[in-house]
């Protein structure tokens, strides 16, 4: 189902008239994502307004747009309308409730849909990235998570802990390929590029110590490594390749640092993959992950295609000006 929040929990991450898609199992993930905390304040009358025409979603406060966002993938058209407390504690009062359908010939606005990629085409991922709405908290893991675009990179300055990025795409990731091309400008730690999994996440951590060194695949505690030696020199732009491709039950994973092969393996990966629900699809989504200790990185370009005939799609529509 589709949700939209009245929210002032500060430990959670949407806040009032942000729109989320929730998945079977309660798993939600973003479409309109609201940070900003200032359009309602406890014990104040407001108005939250919802227009959903189609697969197209707007929220206001008070007259103000808080939210305009589309669902690209159109997953849900019938239902209920139905509203929802959580936490027993919580008092809400509602003072008037109203619904009208609007005239289905008159659509709100022209809304740009979401791009389609085809098998082994490249994906240039940066143009999509929306740091405010792509930028995923991990309670007690995860900093400032002050991601930023500069000049068409993407770039995220040191913290004492990590920090996390989910990349905009949606595929079922049968067979793919990445190649990361960065600079760490500070520290003497990595990153992990988190691939997706039916558990929860599949780390490639390059240069985490907590994990063992140089490249190792899979949760901390059952995880492989696969080198000890370091990987990232500070000051260097490097480039990281990651294939996967799967075959019924086994996966191939092969890892090249600067045009070097630095591991492969065959094996399983949800079986290896650390169990966890972070609040979105984890087997859907692919996410970066900057470990924590002053790191500072700059990605100057994230590529990403897939292979063996599958397909990818933007999770949102493609900006204005993109030349895709």
């Amino acid at each position: 189902f589709y949700e939209t929040e009245v929210q002032k929990n500060r430990n959670y991450l949407r806040r009032t008239g942000s729109i989320s898609i929730v998945a079977d199992d309660g798993r939600p993930a973003n479409l309109g994502l609201v940070i900003d905390d200032s359009h309602t304040e406890p014990d104040e009358w407001f108005t939250l307004e919802l227009i959903a025409t189609d697969n197209h979603f707007i929220t206001k406060i008070n007259g103000q747009e808080a939210a305009n966002c589309i669902d690209p993938f159109y997953k849900h058209s019938t239902g209920h309308l139905a509203l929802q407390v959580w936490n027993p504690n919580t008092l809400v009062q509602f003072r008037k409730i109203e619904i009208k359908e609007l005239p289905p010939s008159s659509p709100l606005i022209a809304v740009p849909v979401a791009r389609q990629f085809a098998s082994d085409e490249w994906i240039d991922v940066l143009p999509l990235v929306d740091p405010q709405m792509d930028k995923w908290h991990i309670l007690r893991q995860t900093g400032n998570n002050a991601w930023r675009i500069e000049q068409g990179e993407l770039v995220i300055d040191g913290d004492l802990l990590g920090s996390k990025l989910l990349l905009p795409l949606d595929s079922d990731w049968p067979a793919f390929e990445c190649e990361i091309e960065f600079t760490r400008r500070a520290g003497d730690s990595g990153f992990n590029l988190n691939l997706p999994s039916r558990r929860g996440y599949f780390p490639v951590a390059i240069d985490f110590p907590g994990y063992g060194g140089g490249l190792h695949l899979g949760a901390r505690n059952k995880g492989v490594l696969l080198s000890t030696e370091p990987q990232i020199l500070t000051g260097q732009r490097s480039t990281l390749r990651i294939e996967v491709r799967r075959q019924a039950e086994s996966d191939r994973i092969e890892v090249a640092m600067n045009g070097a092969k630095i591991g492969e393996w065959t094996g399983d990966r949800n079986a290896i993959s650390a169990a966890s629900n972070e609040g979105y699809p984890a087997d859907r989504r692919i996410s970066l992950w900057t470990h924590g200790g002053g790191n500072t990185f700059v990605f100057h370009r994230i590529r990403i295609r897939t292979l063996d005939g599958s397909t990818a799609e933007s999770l949102r529509p493609v900006p204005t000006g993109n030349p895709r």
